[in-house]
């Protein structure tokens, strides 16, 4: 969803019965000569069955800026955390598919690997695969 108010990427917005509730990137306070550094970025993660092969999965990793996306590859990748990550994941999601919208913090320009059990870190999860699905454990 574009915002005029954020000229630098897309949010990630999503509806709550007649409410919407939007996830938006934090900047450092702009000085007059200076703008505003990225702290804190958004990101999505979400693994769901591929539709063209039934026996496989697609992970989506998307982001606000630059930084969320790599946060979310990172969240899966990163030797430091992504053992804890995974097993977050699968403890959560036992069923295989899920949706996470995550905050990435960001350090000096670069994005952290963020942990998925500090639930700071999680603005906003869809937690179960439909009920029909729910005792397939995806691959």
């Amino acid at each position: 969803m574009t915002m005029p108010e954020l000229d630098t990427g897309e949010i990630f917005a999503v509806d709550q019965g007649k409410q919407e509730r939007r996830f938006m990137p934090t900047f450092a306070e702009a000085s007059k000569d200076t703008i505003g550094e990225l702290e804190e970025d958004v990101a999505l993660l979400a693994r769901v069955r591929n539709p063209f092969n039934y026996n496989r999965t697609l992970t989506i990793c998307n982001g606000t800026h630059s930084r969320g996306v790599l946060g979310a590859v990172r969240a899966l990748t990163d030797a430091r955390i992504r053992e804890a990550n995974e097993s977050y994941l699968a403890s959560r999601f036992p069923e295989g598919e899920f949706a996470v919208l995550l905050r990435v913090p960001v350090f000096q320009g670069a994005a952290v690997s963020p942990d998925l059990q500090n639930p700071d870190n999680i603005l906003y999860a869809w937690p179960e695969a439909r009920p029909e699905r729910a005792s397939q454990v995806l691959p």
